[in-house]
């Protein structure tokens, strides 16, 4: 009998405790965006509403300017070379975006475009 109340109190204190968490998933209140630049990689990582990522994916295609082929309506995680002389590492879904960029492997026009892409980011999800 102890063991049935313990267990059903831990329960309901555990749901309770993850309220916030699943409330907040579902309505896609949570936007996160980041930029790392150290000496050899520039990162880019998102975290936003799902209902923002065709924003996000224009925003892609856009800075990136993939030649012959685009974002909007993939989902990758794969190394990218879009024939415009730019290499990365991308995965992305909805509501996730996460970039590996070496700098060693390109040229500073790629960077600069990498960089307005971080700037771009953040207007397409807010």
């Amino acid at each position: 009998m102890k063991t049935t109340v313990f267990f059903a109190t831990f329960c309901i204190i555990v749901g309770i405790a993850s309220l916030p968490y699943f409330v907040k998933e579902a309505n896609g209140d949570n936007v996160s965006i980041s930029v790392s630049d150290s000496d050899n990689v520039y990162k880019v990582s998102a975290d936003y509403p799902k209902d923002k990522a065709r924003n996000v994916q224009k925003c892609l295609d856009k800075c990136l300017d993939p030649s012959g082929m685009s974002f909007v309506n993939t989902e990758l995680d794969a190394d990218i070379n879009p024939g415009n002389g730019m290499f990365f590492y991308i995965k992305s879904s909805p509501g996730k975006l996460r970039i590996k960029f070496d700098k060693r492997k390109n040229s500073a026009s790629s960077l600069r475009k990498m960089k307005q892409l971080g700037e771009e980011l953040k207007k397409a999800v807010l």
